[in-house]
């Protein structure tokens, strides 16, 4: 994590943001877990919870043309979360099957 911090530093020094952008880059990311997680309320709950949940996703959605400047950062995060989960994720062998044959 602290070498993505550092990648995002880097980028934000080489791209010359200041602390306008800097500010506007973590609501877009919040913007982008707020549509996620009521996109699976609607989707895991029943009745007045998944109403709640498609409301909230609605009126959180209608916030991503403001933070659309910013759009590929959540991305890029993204992308870079399971690239890590891949990398750092131990291998395990696949279960062999039961011989049902003994039976």
């Amino acid at each position: 994590m602290s070498g993505i911090a550092a990648a995002g530093l880097g980028v934000a020094a080489w791209r010359d943001w200041g602390t306008d952008t800097l500010v506007v880059v973590p609501s877009a990311l919040v913007v982008a877990v707020y549509v996620v997680a009521a996109a699976s309320a609607v989707r895991i709950l029943t009745g007045w919870g998944r109403a709640c949940g498609f409301v909230t996703m609605t009126i959180t959605a209608m916030l991503i043309p403001t933070a659309a400047q910013h759009v590929l950062i959540p991305i890029v995060v993204v992308l870079l979360a399971l690239a890590s989960r891949a990398v750092c994720r131990p291998r395990t062998a696949a279960p062999t099957p039961k011989d049902s044959s003994h039976a």
